[in-house]
């Protein structure tokens, strides 16, 4: 989604959309209130012992940033020593395709207008 079509001229006015307000409001889940985005860390498959979840509110920008933090650090980092004099780090988690999917999620709800997205993971 670019930001050439987040604002629309009506009546002679420049609108945003719900994409215009995830990109530039200051607090867009004032105007969509299902653009939070949760995060939770659980114990085990059965979900019932949290152990971190925080609740994220922001532009897409921030709300995509704050989930990567979130990934970041509680993913499992594993190293590949490679002769190199640096090490590579290999991750649990494709950081990549967690940021492709988090803010095509968000904005997949914001379309639906449904309610919050949830990215759950499990140690």
């Amino acid at each position: 989604m670019g930001c050439e079509k987040a604002v629309e001229k009506q009546e002679g006015r420049l609108c945003c959309n719900n994409a215009g307000v995830l990109f530039f409001a200051k607090e867009p889940q004032r105007f969509i209130p299902w653009s939070v985005y949760t995060v939770a860390l659980f114990k085990d498959e059965a979900g019932v012992d949290i152990i971190d979840r925080k609740e994220i509110e922001g532009s897409l920008f921030e709300i995509v940033e704050e989930v990567m933090k979130f990934v970041r650090l509680y993913a499992k980092v594993a190293y590949r020593f490679t002769g190199r004099p640096r090490r590579e780090n290999v991750y649990e988690y494709p950081f990549d395709a967690i940021r492709k999917r988090s803010s095509t999620r968000l904005r997949i709800n914001i379309i639906l207008n449904t309610a919050t997205t949830t990215l759950v993971s499990f140690v």
